[in-house]
This record gives C-alpha cells, structure tokens and sequence, in this order.
C-alpha cells in the first residue's frame, strides 16, 4: 500500500487489509479520525512513518511477530489504549505510540528483544507494562512522562540508605532493567539482578559520583551515564557484552575504573582492569 493512501479520510471507520499484503506506506491512514480497528496480517513486514498518527478512534494495536519495521512516530497522538507486541523490535522506529493519552496498557510479548526509542513517550495514563524474559536491550525515554515510571521511580527512592554510602539507591521489583537515574545522587549501586541498563538512564545527571553495576548486567544502553559532569568512579561489570556509542561521553572528572566485586566481597577489586573492548561502540569514552 502506497504513501498516504487514506490519509484525512475522516469517515473511514473501518478497514480490512489483505492476506498478502507485505507493506503499509508513510501517512498511509494519517488522520483517519473515525477509524476504530486495524486488524494486521500475518503477511505485513513493514509499517511506514506516521502511518496511523492521529487515529483517535482506535482503540488496541497488535503489531506481529512478523513486523520488522515499525516507523517513527506509526500510532502517535491516536486513541490507542491497549497494546501487545510480538515482533522483536529490531528495526523499529522511535514515538510509534508518543502521546497516545488513553493508553494504559502495554504487554510485550515473548520474542520481544528491544524496546526502541520513546517507545510510549508521553502517554500519561500508561499504568501497566508487562515485560519478557527474552528482552535484551532497551532504547532511551521509553516509558517518559508515564504513571509507570513514576511508581518505578518512587518505589526505587523509597528504599533506605545503606550506613557508611553518602546516597545510595536501590529499586525494588522489575529491577532486571534499571530504567532512570537521573535523579539519584552521590554513589549508586544498582540491584544484584539488574542486567540492563536502559538508554540515556543517567544523562546528564550532576549530582551522580560514582556508580557500581551488578555482575548480572550483560548490555548498557545508549548515552546512559553521558554528561555526568560530577562521575568519578565505575564498578565495571564482568558480564557486559555491550555497551553503547556514548555511554560514558563527557563524564569530564571520571578518574578510576575497577572490577565489580564478586558475591561476598563489599568492595570493588582494584586490579588493573582487562576492559572487553569489544563491547564499548564508538565515543563510549569520548571527552574524559
């Protein structure tokens, strides 16, 4: 299906597409105001840029385990209020659902790997996300200015100060991915089970000295601790297979990087550190 084919075809209010159909092209049914279900085939590979933006009658988006790409902004400032992914999120584009106002459900499937950028940015009655044991890397801002992360957030700040630690910070519950630290100050030291640090996580944050990863966090996102003017220390996990462009970009007062403790042991190992430079991408540690 061609660019803007239905685009501002304000009464459609329903469509059934194709069995064969392989692709949806950009503004495809943008501002289809009445429009109210999509029903995607097992067929569709690619959905274009903007292709549902301003939908507001839809009400459940399922996007298939046979997408491979979403495009930016896809389902943005539509009426979604439920949806479930099964496609890997590999491919996929950054605000497919940026200020959808009703959504308030999110369940990614198993098989889901990656959650892009800004996934749900701005949707501010999401409330629930069910997350799967097979996610490995998560993109920056996914979940901004939503009750979840709120809840996630406050339930992180409401953990006690650990005695002989200036600020330390702990979150409780679905502490395999460490989603924001860009409030947290002094030294960090994220949960024993985190082992994903999203993207973006700690940006820019001044207040952050040092910070010390569990031995369980295998991939760091993009830029997640660029700009922490005020880092001075990193606990480097063993485990980390990747760690993205940016990640520590700018941390201008960074001085000393040390081996993660092992189980039992209260302190970073300061031995001379074997980094897997494979893992850090490009500018990983640009302007120190």
């Amino acid at each position: 299906m061609g660019a803007k084919a239905f685009k501002r075809c304000r009464r459609l209010k329903e469509l059934r597409l194709g069995k064969d159909l392989r692709a949806i092209g950009e503004q495809a049914f943008y501002g289809c105001l009445a429009l109210g279900e999509v029903r995607f085939p097992d067929s569709l590979v690619s959905l274009g840029d903007l292709a549902f933006y301003r939908c507001k009658a839809l009400g459940e988006v399922r996007l298939l385990p046979g997408m491979e790409e979403v495009g930016n902004l896809a389902f943005a400032q539509s009426g979604v209020e439920r949806v479930r992914m099964e496609g890997s999120g590999r491919g996929y584009g950054r605000d497919i659902f940026f200020q959808c106002l009703r959504l308030r459900r999110v369940v990614l499937e198993e098989g889901v790997r990656h959650i892009p950028d800004r996934l749900a940015y701005g949707c501010g009655a999401l409330e629930q996300v069910a997350l799967p044991d097979t996610l490995e890397s998560v993109g920056r801002n996914v979940w901004e200015g939503t009750p979840f992360l709120r809840d996630w957030m406050g339930k992180q700040a409401g953990n006690p100060t650990e005695p002989g630690s200036p600020t330390q910070n702990k979150a409780e519950g679905q502490n395999e991915i460490f989603w924001d630290g860009r409030h947290v100050r002094g030294s960090v030291s994220l949960p024993e089970e985190t082992r994903i640090v999203a993207g973006g996580a700690f940006y820019g944050n001044p207040f952050l000295t040092e910070i010390r990863f569990s031995n369980h966090v295998t991939w760091i996102g993009e830029a997640a601790l660029k700009g922490c003017t005020n880092l001075r220390r990193i606990a480097w996990p063993k485990t980390v297979t990747t760690a993205e462009p940016e990640v520590f970009s700018g941390c201008t007062q960074l001085e000393t990087i040390t081996l993660c403790p092992d189980r039992g042991s209260a302190e970073p190992q300061d031995i001379p550190l074997d980094v897997p430079w494979k893992a850090v991408k490009d500018r990983g540690f640009l302007q120190l």
